[in-house]
């Protein structure tokens, strides 16, 4: 992974607590979805300085390394899913239509899932 252990681990950590509390209202049948809006709503703060740290590589070591290694891929893929966490909390809160959650995911799954993939795949290398 780029960004090491600690970068990725707050992102899987931040994504695996979103998609439980989905999993939990879904099966609790919670009517009032606010809370996960405001879950959301902290997993965007989260991609939202992801993405900053990818796109500059945070802090510098005392080697001259960056903390963070830099990854125009990783910062495209974060800046998007803060854009999309965003979205689900306005769907929550009622300030948009469930329909523009939907057609963000659908093309979300193309440009940062598929592309890169066929891109890996056939090139070796990521697209950005």
């Amino acid at each position: 992974f780029v960004g090491g252990d600690a970068m990725n681990g707050m992102l899987f950590g931040a994504f695996g607590v979103f998609y439980v509390t989905v999993a939990y209202c879904i099966l609790a049948g919670i009517e009032d979805l606010r809370s996960l809006g405001n879950m959301s709503l902290t997993v965007a703060l989260i991609c939202a300085i992801a993405c900053w740290l990818f796109l500059t590589g945070g802090g510098v070591k005392p080697d001259g390394a960056a903390i963070v290694g830099k990854s125009l891929y990783l910062a495209f893929m974060t800046g998007c899913f803060t854009v999309l966490t965003v979205v689900v909390w306005a769907v929550t809160y009622g300030k948009v239509s469930a329909k523009l959650a939907g057609v963000l995911l659908i093309a979300m799954a193309i440009v940062d899932l598929i592309v890169p993939a066929i891109d890996l795949l056939g090139f070796g290398k990521l697209p950005f």
